[in-house]
């Protein structure tokens, strides 16, 4: 039984040295799938690689590095695109001595091993193209061995990021998304339309008819004294008297 089980580890590390040394897999552009006949895969959830990259936003013709890094987990061979959905976009630019470029529908869209060592980190670099852009993330398969891979392991989206602002899918980062006069208002608000009804701040509205004066203005107070019909009478009673008595004087030199 010993035999057995060190001649069949024998022969799948053997599948695993011969079935992608190469690692030109472009007839799997597509699907991703390695051609192994594996018999187990999965994504994200439990992979134990990563796929990053250096920026979260990218601009017509940027270039952004690429990460494939296993977490304490070696791997021997890969494939590594940038999808906008279901499609291969950009072209890549390999960094170090372990990788290749495919055509996955364009000379150079796709990254691949060329040895089937074992690898902790492989870099790349992805173009992006000059018109056309938008949203992708970066998708990679993870071969462990020949019956173990993990296919389409993704990265964070990556936003694009247009320098027309009409075409981005995205506003800067900081930005508030909002125009700079949001409200509509001239840039100075006291400066109002001829007829408008709007006041400036600190403004007294006064009700119809009033008097309104001007500044530092002084209002003189009149003391008017006003007598009731009584107080009148009895002020002008002497008078007339006295008037009685002067008409009266000839008429009695008379007598």
């Amino acid at each position: 039984m010993y035999i057995q089980f060190v001649l069949l580890v024998f022969v799948l590390n053997l599948q695993a040295v011969t079935a992608y040394p190469h690692g030109r897999v472009s007839g799997v552009c597509s699907s991703m799938v390695p051609g192994h006949n594996g018999t187990y895969s999965s994504t994200n959830l439990d992979s134990p690689y990563t796929v990053t990259s250096d920026v979260l936003y990218y601009t017509d013709g940027q270039v952004i590095t690429v990460t494939l890094q296993g977490n304490n987990t070696e791997f021997r061979g890969f494939l590594l695109q940038a999808r906008n959905g279901m499609e291969p976009v950009g072209t890549f630019t390999i960094v170090g001595n372990s990788s290749q470029l495919l055509n996955c529908g364009t000379e150079g869209s796709a990254v691949s091993h060329n040895s089937s060592t074992l690898k902790s980190t492989v870099v790349a670099q992805w173009n992006a193209p000059n018109i056309n852009n938008t949203d992708i993330q970066f998708r990679a398969t993870f071969v462990q061995n020949f019956s173990v891979y993990w296919v389409g392991v993704a990265s964070p989206l990556i936003r694009y990021l247009a320098t027309d602002p009409l075409n981005s899918t995205i506003f800067p980062p900081n930005s508030t998304g909002l125009p700079p006069n949001p409200t509509g208002l001239p840039p100075n608000p006291t400066d109002l339309p001829p007829n408008s009804t709007s006041l400036p701040p600190n403004s007294t509205v006064f009700p119809p008819n009033s008097t309104v004066l001007p500044p530092n203005s002084t209002v003189s107070t009149t003391h008017t004294t006003v007598l009731s019909p009584a107080t009148t009478k009895r002020n002008s009673s002497p008078s007339v008297s006295v008037t009685m008595c002067l008409l009266l004087l000839p008429l009695l030199a008379i007598f």
